[in-house]
């Protein structure tokens, strides 16, 4: 009453009645009656109810709330999955905070988070902030996109000839090609970049192509 508790009012005064559902259910019915005969009832508009001329009973029942299922896209370079209070969850209700986590692999990480109504015909934007989303009215479908991180390439410093590489910068697992030019009366003899463990390997394809791996590759 008048935004305190309260477990008395007079005549006239508005009652607003403060339901707070446990997680997992939702507000089913306020009912107010007479104290000593249940079938005079008082009329409850928006949780609130002017109060008679007699005691009363206020009855609140709660139900279980509705959820809407979290349908898992395919990821490729990486996983995910959604979770409520960190733990993994394929329904939520409408209202609750989805947190999105993400595992990229080595070398990968996350392009985007994209959350759509599982139903075609709702046209609905999900916005995706900070990795989280709030659960609409209906099953959506969660996806996921990794791309590789992108990496230096370092050309050391060589003598009798010179060497340019396709890129300069890229991700792990893009084609390079290395283009060495000896100088007049000198051959190539061998080219080597660092792998992701950091140790030297020699390139040994006919056109001197390797594949990027997850860190800055030294080319020799």
């Amino acid at each position: 009453v008048n935004g305190s508790e309260a477990n008395e009012a007079s005549q006239g005064q508005t009652v607003k009645v403060n339901a707070t559902p446990a997680y997992g259910y939702e507000l089913d019915k306020i009912e107010v009656y007479r104290s000593t005969n249940s079938a005079t009832t008082v009329e409850v508009v928006n949780k609130s109810f002017v109060m008679p001329k007699y005691d009363v009973t206020v009855k609140v029942s709660f139900r279980k709330a509705a959820s809407y299922d979290i349908i898992y896209g395919t990821a490729t370079n990486g996983s995910f999955e959604a979770r409520i209070n960190g733990g993994k969850v394929y329904k939520a209700q409408s209202g609750d905070v989805v947190k999105v986590y993400t595992e990229p692999k080595d070398g990968y990480m996350v392009d985007d988070i994209v959350v759509v109504p599982n139903d075609s015909a709702i046209k609905d934007t999900i916005t995706v902030t900070n990795g989280s989303f709030v659960m609409p009215e209906y099953a959506v479908q969660l996806y996921v996109g990794f791309k590789g991180e992108e990496f230096n390439v370092i050309s050391a410093a060589t003598t009798n000839g010179s060497f340019t590489v396709s890129q300069t910068k890229a991700a792990v697992g893009t084609w390079m090609q290395v283009i060495p030019k000896a100088d007049n009366g000198w051959a190539v003899d061998k080219v080597y970049f660092t792998d992701a463990n950091g140790d030297q390997v020699r390139i040994t394809s006919s056109d001197f192509s390797f594949s990027m791996p997850a860190r800055d590759t030294t080319i020799t």
